[in-house]
């Protein structure tokens, strides 16, 4: 993905939100019970409010991205860069137990790296 200086700043809220504990970490879907996955933090917090895709019980709806119409176009594409780029992707690390923290330093390198720029 190419990033623009819009992109390159959401990333790098993303990543410093991750990194704040204001999120509790979820599984298997964007967000549950209050709990949400390192991507559904990223919707929650690039998605406008009224835009949400949101289910009867107040929840994000979907385990990706792709599953909310009005997320922002690299949100869509960072699971797979990630994939490619560490061999897994956002998703799975979350799932599998990778805390918020390790999951940001790894899109840190990845986006936001100095060899970037």
């Amino acid at each position: 993905m190419v990033l623009n200086n819009e992109n390159r700043t959401q990333i790098k809220k993303w990543v410093e939100v991750l990194k704040s504990g204001k999120y509790e970490q979820g599984k298997g879907t964007l967000e549950a019970n209050g709990k949400f996955c390192c991507l559904g933090v990223a919707c929650d917090l690039f998605i406008p409010k009224d835009k949400q895709m949101r289910g009867k019980k107040g929840h994000l709806v979907g385990m990706l991205p792709h599953d909310q119409d009005y997320a922002p176009d690299w949100l869509h594409s960072v699971n797979a860069d990630i994939r490619v780029g560490y061999g897994t992707s956002l998703s799975t690390m979350n799932d599998r137990g990778e805390s918020f923290i390790e999951i940001a330093n790894i899109i840190e390198d990845m986006y936001l790296s100095q060899h970037l720029e």
